[in-house]
């Protein structure tokens, strides 16, 4: 949360020139035209999450229900709060921008962690702190 209100008051009150405002609070359905038969939009979105899903290739095979069940892990929802917003970032970014693989960085700050912890053979993190005795 703290995040988004940053982004929308240094949107709003910190003057940029003219030519360097993109217009980022108009939504409109031309620039999301625009970047869906723009190749290049859809090029940058599968190689971004073709790191993330890198991981899920090159993982050591687990039973999918460990997957799930570590997906669950109740310390991890800071996490998945975060990858939502960001992806909501990026989603938006679809219908007011000129859309690349920077409006994706913010989600590798949440995905890729959540990734590797995921697929690791590690225990959970709760167990983590706990002997193993």
């Amino acid at each position: 949360g703290i995040w988004i209100a940053l982004f929308f008051a240094v949107r709003t009150w910190v003057p940029v020139p003219r030519h360097w405002d993109h217009n980022w609070y108009i939504v409109s359905l031309e620039m999301l035209e625009h970047n869906v038969l723009r190749p290049r939009s859809w090029l940058t979105l599968l190689l971004c999450a073709a790191t993330v899903a890198a991981t899920f290739v090159l993982r050591k095979p687990h039973p999918l229900s460990e997957l799930r069940q570590r997906a669950m892990d109740p310390l991890l929802l800071p996490m998945w709060a975060g990858l939502a917003g960001a992806a909501a970032h990026y989603g938006y970014s679809w219908l007011v921008s000129h859309t690349d693989g920077r409006m994706f960085w913010p989600v590798f700050c949440f995905a890729i962690p959540l990734a590797v912890h995921l697929t690791s053979g590690n225990r959970s993190i709760r167990q983590r702190g706990q002997s193993p005795g």
